[in-house]
This record gives C-alpha cells, sequence and structure tokens, in this order.
C-alpha cells in the first residue's frame, strides 16, 4: 500500500461523515466505512453486499439525474436525497460525490450527512412563528396558558409544561394552575397552588429572570416541593402574570437550543399575555366611555324633555325673541346629545364590513338630513365594503354638515349642491358652499371645533373616527365649485 493509498484509507475510516464508494454501471456498493454502516444500520460487508438503488429504492429518478451531474462535472451536492436504513427509517441527507479512479475503475465516492436535527430545529422554529401568531390574536388568559402548554408538549415534546398566573384575592396574591399537560396532570394530580411566597415559582417571579433546577426536590427546600415526583426544571417569569414551567422526572439535561426554544417560547407567551391585559383595560375603558355617554345623554334627555313641553305650551300662548332663543338652545343641547353618544359609539365600534352601493345610501341618508334648500346627486356611483350602520352616520353627518354650514350666512336659505362621486380608490362627498380654509382643513376633524356657535363640533369628529375605524383615509379639500370636498381613500371597491 502506497502512502497515498494509506492517508485515503485513514480518511476514509475515520472520517466524521458516512461514505460509500460505488460503480454505478455496475450497481454495486464497493466499499462502506464504518460511520456509514452506522447511519444504515448496516454491517460494512452488508452494505458491500447491496446496490445504491437499496439506499435510494424511492428515489431512483432523482438518484440517477444525481449521479450523472456527479459524471458531468466530475462533483456534485444534493439535500433532496434521503436514505433507507436497514430498519426502514428515512434518513433525510445531504451528500457530496466526486468521481475517482478506483482499482481502475471510474467511480462514485459519497460523503453523506445525516441532517435530521437540522431539519427537526428548522421544524421546531417553523412551529414557534406559528405559535407566535396564534398567541398574540388570543384574548384570554387562560386560553393562552393552553396553549402555551400544548405547543411545549407538541414542539419540544416537554410532557411535563405548566404555567401559572397570578391571582389576587383580596390583600393576598398567588399563582395557581391556568394549564398544564395531560402528563403533568397525570404525574402531579390536582395541581397546587402557591401563596405568596411560598415555593420556587414565587422565587422566579421576584427575581425576574430564568432559573434552572438540576434536583428540584433538593434545591426547594419545602415540604410541598419535596413531594413532587420532578427531578430538574426550567422555570421562566412571565413578567408579573406569572410563571412558565418545564420539568422532567428523570435526569434530564436540557441543551442549549432547547433551552433557547423554550425561553423564546416564553417570551412569546409574556407577550400575548401583556397583549391580553392591553385589550381588558381598552375594553374597560370603552364600557366607561358607553356607561359615561349613556349616564351624560340619560341626563340632559329628561330636563330636556320636560323644558321642550313646558317651551310648546308658552309658545302656543305667546310670540317672544326668548321664546325662540330657548327652542334654539334646547335644539342644540339635542344635537349635542346625538353627537356625544354618536361619538362614543364610533371611537369603538366594531366594522361589520358588506357590499354597499354608494348611489342607494346617498338616496337612503338623505332621507333623514333636514337639508332646507340643499340637494344631493351622485356623479359616478361605485360599490364598496363599508358597515351599513356606520358609513350612514358618515354620509348623514356630511350631508349635514354641508346643509347647516355651507352657506356664507346661515340665516338664509341660499341653495347648496352636495355632489357624492367615486374615485379610483374610494369616494368624495362636495358641495359648493363656502369651503374650509385651507389653514382649518385640519381643525375641522377635531372634536370641538366649529364656526357656528349653534354647533356642537362633534359631527365631523365623528366622520373622521368612523374613517378609521374602515382603516380609510381622509382629507379634506377644495371642491371644483370653491366648497368643500372630503376624499376617502384606501377604500376596498368592488
Amino acid at each position: 500500500m502506497t502512502m497515498q493509498e494509506a492517508g485515503f484509507r485513514s480518511v476514509f475510516e475515520h472520517s466524521n461523515d458516512a461514505i460509500l464508494i460505488f460503480d454505478p454501471d455496475a450497481d454495486e456498493i464497493l466499499a462502506a466505512n464504518p460511520q456509514a454502516a452506522d447511519l444504515l444500520e448496516y454491517s460494512t460487508s452488508e452494505l458491500e453486499s447491496l446496490s445504491p438503488r437499496d439506499i435510494h429504492p424511492d428515489e431512483i429518478d432523482a438518484f440517477e439525474a444525481f449521479v450523472d451531474t456527479v459524471y458531468a462535472d466530475g462533483s456534485g451536492w444534493t439535500s433532496s436525497l434521503s436514505c433507507l436504513t436497514k430498519s426502514g427509517r428515512s434518513v433525510p441527507a445531504e451528500i457530496s460525490a466526486t468521481t475517482f479512479d478506483y482499482d481502475g475503475r471510474d467511480v462514485v465516492l459519497a460523503s453523506i450527512r445525516d441532517v435530521s436535527d437540522r431539519e427537526e430545529r428548522a421544524a421546531i422554529l417553523d412551529d414557534l412563528a406559528s405559535t407566535a401568531a396564534a398567541l398574540i390574536r388570543l384574548e384570554d388568559r387562560t386560553a393562552i396558558a393552553e396553549h402555551a402548554v400544548d405547543a411545549a408538549d407538541r414542539t419540544l415534546d416537554l410532557e411535563l409544561s405548566h404555567v401559572y398566573l397570578r391571582s389576587e384575592a383580596g390583600e393576598e396574591s398567588r399563582l395557581e394552575p391556568a394549564a398544564v399537560t395531560d402528563t403533568f396532570a397525570r404525574t402531579v394530580g390536582d395541581p397546587p397552588a402557591f401563596e405568596h411566597p411560598d415555593g420556587l415559582l414565587w422565587s422566579t417571579l421576584e427575581a425576574g429572570t430564568p432559573r434552572v433546577f438540576d434536583d428540584v426536590r433538593a434545591e426547594a427546600g419545602d415540604e410541598m416541593a419535596t413531594d413532587l415526583p420532578f427531578r430538574n426544571a426550567l422555570l421562566f417569569p412571565l413578567g408579573d402574570h406569572g410563571v412558565f414551567g418545564i420539568a422532567s422526572t428523570e435526569n434530564r439535561e436540557f441543551d442549549e437550543f432547547h433551552y433557547d426554544v423554550a425561553e423564546i417560547l416564553a417570551a412569546q407567551v409574556h407577550a400575548a399575555l401583556d397583549n391580553a391585559a392591553q385589550l381588558r383595560e381598552l375594553e374597560a375603558k370603552n364600557d366607561r366611555l358607553d356607561e359615561f355617554a349613556s349616564t351624560v345623554s340619560h341626563d340632559l334627555r329628561n330636563p330636556l324633555t320636560v323644558a321642550q313641553g313646558h317651551l310648546e305650551l308658552v309658545n302656543a300662548s305667546r310670540d317672544d325673541d326668548h321664546v325662540d332663543a330657548i327652542e334654539e338652545s334646547l335644539d342644540r343641547m339635542e344635537s349635542l346629545i346625538d353627537d356625544i353618544l354618536r361619538t362614543a359609539q364610533a371611537d369603538h365600534a366594531d366594522v361589520d364590513l358588506s357590499v354597499v352601493s354608494l348611489s342607494a345610501f346617498v338616496a337612503e341618508c338623505w332621507k333623514h338630513v333636514a337639508a332646507g334648500n340643499a340637494t344631493v346627486e351622485v356623479a359616478e356611483d361605485a360599490a364598496l365594503c363599508a358597515d351599513e350602520n356606520l358609513f350612514k352616520q358618515l354620509l348623514e353627518n356630511l350631508f349635514r354638515n354641508a346643509a347647516e354650514h355651507g352657506r356664507a350666512d346661515t340665516r338664509n336659505d341660499d341653495e347648496i349642491a352636495i355632489t357624492v362621486g367615486a374615485l379610483h380608490d374610494g369616494f368624495y362627498v362636495a358641495d359648493d358652499g363656502v369651503g374650509i380654509p385651507e389653514s382649518e382643513r385640519t381643525q375641522v376633524l377635531e372634536a370641538g371645533y366649529s364656526e357656528d356657535e349653534t354647533g356642537t363640533g362633534l359631527g365631523l369628529k365623528i366622520v373622521m373616527r368612523i374613517a378609521s375605524a374602515h382603516g380609510w383615509s381622509l382629507t379634506v379639500t377644495e371642491s371644483d365649485a370653491g366648497g368643500a370636498r372630503f376624499e376617502f381613500t384606501d377604500v376596498e371597491l368592488v
């Protein structure tokens, strides 16, 4: 044996990768190193009695195409082939190959690397991404906890996962089990709650950093933990919400990758719980706003109704400028009540989209507007996606605004022409009135803005909020006739 041959033999025998030497023309495996025997679960002599096709029985066409490439180019690489073991297990592999002379035969040397771990890790990371998307959509704390332990069980094969969440009972704080895996429940029984500050869960929560326990019973130092059948555990604090835990009844060592994945999952749960808490706070604020608007409108409507009743009696018996002033004030109060309610509703409305006809809604809304000497026409029809109730409010507010505030002198009854039409990505409502000065076109959309002392200043704010609820953009500009023009874009047209 020459030195070159001895060097080749040493590399062949001691390589970390599985190596096969085969002759495609003769359909023979000529040599296999010990690593190939281990990977494919054969002895080397068994491998040397097989055909390379026996290693790729379900991928013959792909295997032959790869071999053709190797012979054509002198070398090749592929990750599209898998290898079948003696036990029938399919091993995903990366194969690099080259041609060389072997005892006077032009053959192929293939180096095979098992990439099962890499593919498994890629699948775990894909699952983590899907888990994050699912968690952030959940609004219930228990549902978040249940999804988390399911993901830990499914993704990491961590059968003793659990989430404990903080519960306030009077002045006492407890950590209560929000979700545990089925295996955890079978192993532990009825999961206990922990009063503050007892146990490893509380110490982890208050430390604010992940903790690794190699021997739970030895390190816990309390009777309850001593009775638990756990050997080691990972505990991750979830902000102020609680703790995400992973435990094992065996002496399991968590490698760096699995620790990192568990930490990422805990961070996702933490973010989902933060999001759910913010949603609950927002819902509570909206409930308080509804209650406020309802209370204000109720408290104002009662005396308003009484005052209007007395006004009718007074008006029937006398004609007085003071009576007109009272009537005007009462009308303004009624408008204010209506606008307060509409503003509160538009501010946090749930948008239920359906396809609506612009011309049909214009005609319907115009019936409900006291327009005086104003007219409306649809220049170009369109079909769009909108919430019917909110869209009705939007159009009626714009029509009312044009009819009531479009004239230079609100005391006369000059004709106002309102035009509604389609845009390439939305629609517009325009009039031929006095228009809105450029310097005030942003202000008009703010609550409380009104040039008319009888106005509430909420009408266009309601329009803005309805547009925002739909995801539409609103621009105030000048119409072709010199009046006001409201353009709504980013609208879904059908």
